[in-house]
């Protein structure tokens, strides 16, 4: 049987103005051209392109070029660095898995994993008698815990969805017998804001053995700290205006013996990023927003609270290091690495996209556990 799209598909290239065929590639291999049944009926397996691929030809055009440095690597496009640096976009690129209580696809980033774990007493083995509970899993880096194998299922990056674990449901089918502890929320929450501060020594530990600046390139910090004009700005207007801060975070110091807990968000928690007065159609398009993370109240233990400012302030002491470097070592460009002074805030410290160090990772991990708090739609 005779297939249109085939017969479509192999018709001679239109002709150019001056009578020529047109300098193209053929959209199929001869394998295709003449065809009266689909490949699958072959007798013939040697010109079968499914089992052959060689017979398949290219006919799609080459992917644009991209850039390449005198080392060989492939840089990024200037769109591609924008889309990569969002992290809202690369939590979207997670890989999607079904929630269990909500039967949708979604991506990990925006999901919590539980596991059904044995719990024993010390000194006892387990059997079928020892009682399994509901875990949060891959909360951790892993680097700092590796991931546990086995089954698992995904509840939404939410608070609320922990009373739903308790009820009846199809969702009781995966683990069954299996308890939700008291402290299930408790133990998520700390789990979250320990990822925060394992991703923000990552960030530092990188920043003080790979990122140098190479000849030529600019002064691009990936942490730094706001100045006391920025830092006025974001309280009393709610507004940013560095395009390439992604997240601002302010962790004021913990002193010694300070109680730990957790206060009222009644800051702003996100901040209008002004780019400059926008014309035309662009003008009716809403700011674009990030978020701003009051660490005294978003973190309950002052330890976590502690070693997140100690790994923020090593990564800037690298960043000092690396431009103090490359002042010595660059004479003939050291004017781009001469930084103006202005007056720095205390404790807020912006977190910016660089083509150096990816520092989305840390954003990700502090959005999902505002994710997990709430997030306050005024």
């Amino acid at each position: 049987m005779a297939r249109p799209a085939i017969r479509k598909a192999i018709r001679p290239p239109a002709s150019t103005a001056n009578g020529l065929q047109a300098s193209q590639a053929p959209r199929f291999s001869p394998a295709f051209r003449g065809r009266k049944s689909s490949i699958v009926l072959d007798n013939d397996p040697s010109n079968n392109v499914i089992l052959n691929s060689n017979l398949l030809k290219m006919h799609k055009n080459a992917p644009p070029g991209t850039r390449i440095e005198a080392s060989g690597r492939q840089t990024m496009t200037d769109h591609e660095f924008t889309w990569w640096s969002n992290p809202f976009l690369r939590m979207l690129s997670s890989p999607l898995r079904i929630c269990t209580l909500t039967k949708r696809y979604a991506p990990t980033d925006h999901l919590i994993r539980v596991t059904a774990t044995l719990l024993a007493q010390p000194g006892e083995t387990t059997s079928s008698s020892t009682p399994a509970y509901i875990m949060p899993s891959n909360l951790h880096h892993p680097r700092y815990a590796p991931h546990p194998r086995g089954q698992g299922a995904y509840i939404p990056c939410s608070k609320k969805a922990v009373p739903l674990l308790t009820g009846k449901g199809r969702h009781r089918g995966l683990f069954p017998g299996a308890e939700v502890h008291d402290l299930l929320e408790q133990q998520i929450h700390s789990g979250l804001q320990t990822r925060c501060v394992e991703e923000a020594e990552i960030l530092a530990t990188t920043l003080r053995t790979t990122a140098r600046y190479r000849s030529g390139e600019p002064v691009a910090f990936t942490v730094r700290r706001l100045t006391e004009e920025e830092y006025e700005a974001t309280q009393q207007q709610s507004r940013i205006h560095d395009p390439k801060v992604m997240a601002v975070i302010v962790a004021p110091k913990v002193e010694e013996g300070e109680e730990s807990k957790i206060g009222t968000l009644c800051k702003s928690q996100l901040l209008f990023r002004v780019t400059g007065a926008a014309s035309g159609s662009e003008s009716m398009l809403p700011m674009p927003r990030i978020p701003i993370y009051w660490i005294s109240s978003l973190f309950s233990d002052s330890n976590c609270k502690a070693a997140l400012r100690k790994a923020l302030d090593s990564a800037l002491d690298s960043e000092r290091t690396a431009v103090r470097t490359a002042r010595k070592s660059q004479s003939k460009t050291r004017n781009l690495y001469n930084v103006p002074y202005e007056p720095k805030s205390r404790d807020a410290y912006a977190i910016c996209a660089s083509r150096r160090v990816d520092a989305v990772p840390l954003a990700i991990a502090l959005w999902r556990l505002r994710l997990w708090e709430g997030v306050d739609d005024n």
